[in-house]
């Protein structure tokens, strides 16, 4: 009984260490194409890496790893913040889930006034759901242009 529940045990044991090897291979192989030039590690956890950069336009770009075992890590570029001497100004900003075997799903935080909005687009940067067909209209300046730069720097199909 002792010997099958040892044979047991390191069947168990065998399949956690070579899904947390695939999954760290994976997660490495994945995000790894998406920290761009000149980007720092702004959180120091080697379990969950996170990266960041502003560009010469101002735009912010973040790539946050998928936390231990998880499969959903993001990247994000946001319009230029706007700063005054007492307060923050948070403009759009489009993140994207890679999803495990290629594909990605499209969301935005639409920021009007204090309100913010978090919407999923497509790849065209319409909305899915028709009631947010309005506001991403009146935002689809930096709808177009966010899409269009994550597309540049990280050559989404």
């Amino acid at each position: 009984m002792k010997k099958k529940l040892l044979i047991i045990g390191g069947i168990v044991l065998g399949v956690y260490i070579l899904f947390n090897v695939f999954w760290f291979v994976w997660r490495e192989m994945k995000f790894n194409e998406y920290v761009l030039e000149g980007m720092e590690q702004v959180d120091l956890s080697a379990m969950v890496p996170r990266y960041y950069y502003n560009d010469e336009d101002g735009y912010s770009w973040f790539v946050k790893y998928p936390d231990y075992l998880s499969f959903t890590g993001n990247i994000t570029v946001m319009v230029p913040t706007i700063m005054d001497d007492e307060d923050v100004h948070f403009d759009d900003t489009l993140i994207i889930w890679p999803k495990i075997f290629g594909d990605f799903e499209y969301g935005m935080f639409i920021h009007e006034g204090e309100d913010v909005f978090q919407i999923y687009i497509d790849t065209q940067g319409s909305a899915i759901d028709s009631d947010a067909d309005d506001l991403v209209e009146r935002h689809k300046s930096n709808v177009v242009i966010l899409l269009q730069k994550a597309n540049e720097n990280w050559k989404l199909p």
